[in-house]
């Protein structure tokens, strides 16, 4: 990839945004001074709407892949189908090439967006339930698989990110894989800083809440 950090960045995010598969272990990696605060301004700004697209994009699929769903094999297939993507958007937040703040600050992102992501399908599954007049037991049982099959489980110490991306793991299960290391960006000259990182939750990256309709828990 040719170009200057920035420009290689800059093109990577553009592709990612639409496709979170894009392979982005060959961007340089960024130190605080590697960039003018402007050009980081900017850089910010295009990860912004990188992870919005991205974001918007997996709403609308998940709309579709849970609203398909007419049993309980097909709620686990959408749910950890739908979980690579978020473990896209981890990966991203993870990259060694990034400064540790900009991590930092990505991370915070991710949680919020991901918790919340899952909370929502809970919630769908419960408000179903009470309308179209499910049995306790009905619900709790559908609960217990979009929680087996929970999209948060990509944000849990040891989980193996990489195996999961490469398609080795099934619903649910993370057995007889080894944990993702810790990324780390190499260091930059003593003191330095990334100018104002990535803005935090409520402060940048936009928040939208999923709604996925009428769709009826299977029975």
């Amino acid at each position: 990839m040719s170009g200057s950090p920035y420009e290689q960045w800059v093109i990577a995010l553009r592709q990612w945004q639409h496709d979170p598969a894009t392979d982005l272990r060959s961007l340089p990696a960024l130190r605080a001074d590697s960039l003018p605060p402007d050009a980081y301004q900017r850089l910010f700004a295009h990860m912004r709407t990188a992870v919005d697209t991205m974001m918007l994009e997996f709403s609308q699929l998940l709309v579709r892949d849970i609203g398909a769903a007419r049993s309980e094999h097909d709620y686990a297939r959408a749910m950890v189908g739908l979980r690579v993507r978020l473990a896209r958007r981890v990966q991203l937040a993870e990259h060694p090439g990034l400064p540790a703040e900009v991590r930092a600050e990505l991370a915070k992102g991710v949680e919020a967006d991901v918790n919340a992501l899952q909370a929502q399908v809970e919630e769908l599954v419960t408000a179903s339930a009470d309308r179209y007049g499910s049995d306790r037991t009905h619900t709790e049982h559908m609960l217990r698989i979009v929680r087996q099959n929970r999209f948060t489980v990509v944000l849990e110490p040891g989980f193996p990110l990489e195996a999961l991306l490469a398609g080795q793991t099934g619903f649910g299960s993370t057995a007889g894989f080894a944990a993702r290391g810790s990324a780390h960006a190499p260091p930059g000259p003593a003191g330095a800083a990334v100018p104002q990182p990535v803005p935090t939750s409520g402060a940048g990256f936009v928040r939208r809440r999923v709604f996925l309709g009428d769709n009826r828990p299977p029975v």
